[in-house]
């Protein structure tokens, strides 16, 4: 490549790390990526020499943002369309998918009034994240407040024939390893010593134990199939294997040589800012919601250090 076509090269770069910037300030202008600030972009872009703001701004171009109105829309479509979609298609179809809307919603209400919500725990305390979606789920207006419970409240609620149904409820569904620990494992707080929730879902047949996740991996599925015996899964996104950054099939990057180059100089970088390059579980997302990003993001967008200032907030 001679010097001409080099200067060329490098105008075009410049031409779209400029339009990417723009791209993402309109975002934020418009309340599109609405919990974020022209100000923290710019901080978080600093924390990159020349180089590396054109691997920032290729994340950034594909990077996946759930605003506030869109997690709330994604909490009704769990609700409205996903946990009882089967019981309402069923009533639909008795009446030949003819059914009128007062008779669904009337079936809908009566499902919903026999299920509690339970935030999913993460080391025995409900992630803000889950308080979170547990409190959204209550303002679409489907969930009573009352309706949604702590967890150490499930025995109490199945005991007193409280419910038929138990919906754990989260936003991200990333490698699985929570939930399969969540559901697997034992923890004090169920107030019943030495067992798990798959067991307490054994011992209670006549109640349902689902779980509902705004979005999740194909990974994740993966990993907790036959993990999770007896829980219900459910979800109404799916990111599929093609959004990790660096994963064989990524949308992030033109070429192969594109993606080891910035996972080379991520690395180099991460390093020397003392921070992680990698997600809970080696997972690679650019993914984050309103209240904040998932583990399963890359680092470099949530972390926070004297030497690193973050895109996101953790809060999850």
């Amino acid at each position: 490549m001679n010097n001409e076509e080099k200067a060329t090269q490098m105008r075009q770069e410049q031409r779209w790390k400029e339009w990417v910037k723009k791209k993402i300030g309109f975002y934020i202008s418009t309340g599109k990526w609405d919990n974020l600030s022209v100000a923290q972009l710019s901080a978080w872009l600093a924390n990159f020499d020349e180089e590396g703001q054109k691997w920032a701004l290729a994340l950034l171009n594909n990077f996946i943002y759930y605003p506030d109105r869109d997690v709330k829309r994604l909490c009704q479509y769990a609700i409205m369309k996903v946990v009882f979609r089967d019981k309402l298609l069923n009533i639909d179809q008795s009446h030949d998918f003819c059914c009128p809307d007062e008779v669904l919603l009337k079936e809908l209400s009566a499902r919903i009034q026999e299920t509690k919500i339970v935030p999913v725990l993460k080391e025995g305390n409900p992630t803000e994240s889950g308080n979170n979606i547990a409190r959204i789920y209550t303002a679409t207006g489907l969930i009573k407040e009352d309706q949604v419970i702590r967890p150490d409240d499930i025995i109490s609620n199945i005991n007193q024939g409280a419910c038929k149904r138990l919906l754990f409820v989260d936003d991200f569904l990333g490698s699985g390893k929570q939930l399969d620990s969540f559901w697997n494992e034992k923890h004090r707080w169920l107030r019943i010593k030495n067992q798990t929730l798959a067991q307490i879902c054994r011992q209670h047949p006549n109640i349902s134990f689902e779980y509902v996740a705004l979005v999740a991996t194909s990974q994740g599925l993966k990993n907790i199939e036959g993990r999770v015996t007896g829980l219900k899964i459910a979800f109404c996104e799916k990111l599929s294997d093609e959004y990790q950054v660096f994963g064989n099939d990524s949308i992030f990057f033109e070429t192969l040589e594109d993606r080891k180059a910035c996972q080379n100089y991520l690395q180099k970088l991460c390093r020397q800012k003392k921070i992680r390059v990698m997600g809970y579980r080696g997972l690679d997302f650019a993914i984050a919601f309103h209240h904040g990003a998932p583990n399963s993001c890359l680092p470099l967008f949530w972390d926070e250090s004297t030497t690193w200032s973050p895109l996101f907030e953790r809060r999850m």
